[in-house]
Parts: structure tokens; C-alpha cells; sequence
């Protein structure tokens, strides 16, 4: 049980991450234009 919820919260954080740090590179190349 507590090994499937760890996993599938490591896999939201996942995606959550990839999505923030696109946004944040995103906004840094428009601001450094």
C-alpha cells in the first residue's frame, strides 16, 4: 500500500516538475529577450 501511493506520488511529482520547469525556462528566455 505505502509502496504504490510513494509511487504514484513520485510520478505526479514527476510530471508536476517537468511541467514547472518548462514554464520557468519558458519565462526566463521571454525575459532575457
Amino acid at each position: 500500500m505505502a509502496q504504490w501511493s510513494r509511487q504514484s506520488i513520485t510520478e505526479f511529482d514527476k510530471s508536476c516538475f517537468i511541467l514547472l520547469v518548462s514554464f520557468y525556462f519558458t519565462m526566463i528566455f521571454f525575459i532575457s529577450q
